[in-house]
């Protein structure tokens, strides 16, 4: 690209159709302007869930301005929050922006089997209406975490900004 050319890409992520059996779908738009033309592609992809072979570690319910969810968590880290191109989660929430792009992380310790919360957020995040530490310092513009991590209990209520409300609930 050149000095002056615009390249605008962006991605916007439909509510999945479970009646079709198909994931979420996902359109893609990417639009360039240089000197003399503009070019647009468009592109609707289907992400289709993938058979797990991990087993379920803990379930998290909620319910955002989309609408209900259940997410599975089958790993032993899952962010959570708003996201966005530099902040990837794992669990998508779509909300005011109280509820920060990187809110939260629940984090299993594989050798116990224990959950933790660690909270990334500005506005707090709460567990069972108790607000948790942050588990981040602010230095020299950067966010850093500094190991400060809550137990999670097997059924919790975890908040995000006192807007959102997970109901977070360990396998048997």
């Amino acid at each position: 690209m050149n000095e002056g050319d615009l390249l605008i890409d962006s991605e916007l992520v439909l509510t999945a159709k479970p009646d079709l059996g198909v994931g979420e779908r996902t359109r893609r738009i990417t639009t360039m302007h240089t000197a003399h033309r503009t070019t647009t592609r468009e592109h609707t992809a289907n992400r289709v869930p993938q058979a797990s072979a991990s087993p379920v570690l803990a379930r998290v319910i909620y319910e955002d301005t989309s609408g209900q969810h259940s997410r599975d968590v089958v790993k032993d880290s899952v962010t959570i929050g708003r996201g966005g191109v530099a902040y990837p989660v794992d669990i998508r929430i779509v909300s005011s922006v109280d509820v920060s792009r990187e809110h939260a992380r629940i984090r299993r310790d594989p050798q116990t089997g224990r959950f933790y919360l660690i909270d990334l957020s500005s506005l707090g995040t709460t567990l069972n209406g108790r607000h948790i530490p942050p588990g981040f310092e602010e230095r020299e513009g950067a966010k850093r975490e500094n190991g400060v991590e809550t137990p999670l209990p097997d059924t919790a209520r975890v908040g995000l900004a006192d807007i959102v409300f997970l109901d977070f609930r360990k396998a048997d």
